[in-house]
């Protein structure tokens, strides 16, 4: 199943706003280990590798071949990269939630896949998550931090 797993905005002729989109597969379905070579539906060659990634998945863009890239950081650097780019990313590794005042959110690749997301409050309290589900895992860290107990 391919999942989107983020997006943003590139300008054409740097004026024009558009969207992009980075989605994940499972690495068993790289396009490498498709047989193609007959009249029939392609069909996964189980002789193929499966590339070797930190969680198992494939990322790539649909705006264009892009081709299949190791990990997201990866792949946003691909679309950065483009003449079109850089790409306004929507979580910027920092997102921002106007219901939790004084909260400041990072977002870090650990490693490829693996995220830690980070919150911290103006009056020193903070709250971390580790995670792979980059939307789940910045959901349950504002959670976190507006379920943690104010500082007296």
């Amino acid at each position: 199943m391919n999942e989107k797993v983020a997006e943003g905005t590139w300008h054409y002729d740097g004026d024009i706003p558009r969207r992009i989109a980075v989605y994940r597969k499972e690495a068993r379905l790289s396009s490498s280990r498709f047989n193609r070579d007959t009249e029939e539906e392609p069909s996964i060659d189980e002789s193929r590798p499966i590339p070797e990634t930190k969680d198992g998945f494939l990322y790539y863009c649909l705006l264009t071949n892009s081709g299949e890239h190791l990990s997201l950081d990866e792949a946003k650097a691909w679309a950065d990269a483009q003449p079109w780019g850089p790409v306004k990313w929507d979580d910027d590794r920092e997102p921002t939630f106007p219901e939790l005042p004084g909260w400041h959110f990072t977002l870090i690749e650990t490693s490829s896949g693996v995220y830690r997301a980070e919150g911290f409050h103006d009056d020193g309290r903070s709250v971390s998550r580790f995670g792979h589900d980059l939307p789940l895992l910045i959901k349950e860290t504002a959670e976190d931090a507006r379920n943690l107990p104010r500082r007296k």
